[in-house]
């Protein structure tokens, strides 16, 4: 009962920050449109996982590619974001080193049908440590308040969900079967992680929006 209730708040709450989006979007800066349309790919897989999901069939394939398309969009808006040619530089070397251990892991060790938490754990990894130094070296040159900021509020988001989700992914498949209500119990958590992370990317497509617009 509460598994189905959290999939469905969290299938709700991800259309929430991608309506904002489309009514903020003339207001978006390039890099926030980046992460807009790292938001529009996101409702799809959610869309198309849960389709696959009420139909009985593996979806675990359609995460396994996700995952490649997020690592790349997400760090074109890091790059994007970041004004350090080095920070540039490493954040592109980041993803490039992901992106031949998603290869090596899904075609080497597994396939893509099935859930790789090696995979997941370096993902997870990388991208904490991209976010971050990104946040770093964005709030160390921004000089008006960061609670206004959206950029500030999507890479908080981005880091809240790699820094938890990490664990969970990355242990997932050592101490759980797909079969055990522990394994149910982690995707329950993971939802609510989406939940909340969907609300800090809301908040900060809002504050992209100018006040006057607000008040119409």
């Amino acid at each position: 009962m509460l598994e189905e209730i959290v999939k469905y708040l969290n299938l709700s709450v991800a259309f929430l920050p991608g309506l904002i989006g489309i009514y903020a979007y003339r207001h978006f800066s390039k890099s926030i449109k980046l992460f807009f349309y790292y938001i529009i790919l996101s409702l799809l897989t959610e869309s198309g996982l849960w389709l696959l999901a009420n139909y009985h069939l593996n979806n675990i394939w359609l995460i396994n590619i996700f995952t490649i398309a997020e690592a790349v969009l997400i760090t074109a808006f890091l790059i994007k974001t970041s004004d350090s040619r080095r920070l540039r530089y490493l954040l592109l070397g980041l993803l490039l080193t992901y992106m031949m251990t998603w290869i090596y892991s899904n075609f080497h060790l597994s396939n893509l049908f099935e859930f790789n938490s090696g995979d997941k754990f370096i993902k997870g990894t990388l991208m904490i440590l991209g976010c971050g130094l990104t946040l770093l070296n964005y709030s160390s040159s921004y000089q008006k308040s960061l609670l206004k900021d959206s950029t500030f509020w999507i890479l908080t988001g981005l880091l809240f969900y790699f820094g938890l989700t990490l664990v969970i992914f990355s242990t997932a498949t050592w101490v759980f079967d797909d079969s055990t209500m522990g394994m149910q119990l982690t995707w329950v958590v993971h939802n609510i992680i989406a939940i909340i992370t969907n609300i800090f990317f809301s908040i900060g497509f809002i504050c992209s929006i100018p006040k006057k617009s607000l008040s119409y």
